[in-house]
């Protein structure tokens, strides 16, 4: 048998090795990739009105807003994640009914994380299944990222992706202001 013949000692290294992987690979999304999205979505919402420099996508780690913009991202995945084990399908729910995080924090700072979720919550009913049908819409973009080695993605469709949904948000945002929802 091929795996009575690795030393255990090969053993234990692999399982450390894979187990620091897992741990660093889960904090660099908590603390750098969640606010690396709310930069990108602050991008792409101010581009929607004028060119907007680069720098604008490390919004999310300037002025004191980094930990706040760490916490409640990291809420959101834990919700989704929470929800997730229930079943896939109220996973999939909360998905789309946290969607707009990101842009709500990449919009308003100041908002407690109950108001952020409450806010995503409500932009989100009755559009779940519209963003739905939006993100399909991306797969053969996607596919053809994954045929040239990413290199479409890095220079059309990631951008493409992520100023289509900023497009998403200010009008489910405009009619939610419409509806009062939001002010």
């Amino acid at each position: 048998n091929l795996l009575n013949q690795i030393p255990p000692a090969f053993f234990m290294i692999f399982l450390m090795v894979l187990m620091i992987s897992l741990i660093i690979g889960i904090a660099v999304s908590i603390l750098v990739s969640n606010v690396a999205t709310v930069g990108c979505c602050r991008y792409f919402l101010e581009n929607r009105e004028h060119k907007t420099p680069i720098s604008q996508m490390f919004y999310g780690f300037q002025g004191g807003r980094y930990g706040s913009n760490v916490w409640i991202m990291f809420l959101k995945t834990l919700y989704i994640f929470g929800w997730s084990l229930l079943l896939l399908v109220p996973g999939i729910v909360k998905t789309y009914s946290y969607m707009m995080v990101p842009y709500i924090l990449a919009e308003n700072t100041e908002l407690d994380r109950k108001r952020v979720f409450q806010l995503s919550s409500e932009m989100m009913r009755g559009h779940k299944w519209e963003a739905f049908v939006l993100e399909l819409s991306f797969y053969g973009w996607l596919l053809l990222g994954v045929i040239t080695g990413n290199i479409v993605m890095i220079f059309y469709v990631n951008p493409y992706i992520h100023a289509t949904m900023a497009e998403f948000y200010s009008a489910v945002k405009a009619e939610a202001t419409m509806k009062g929802v939001v002010q």
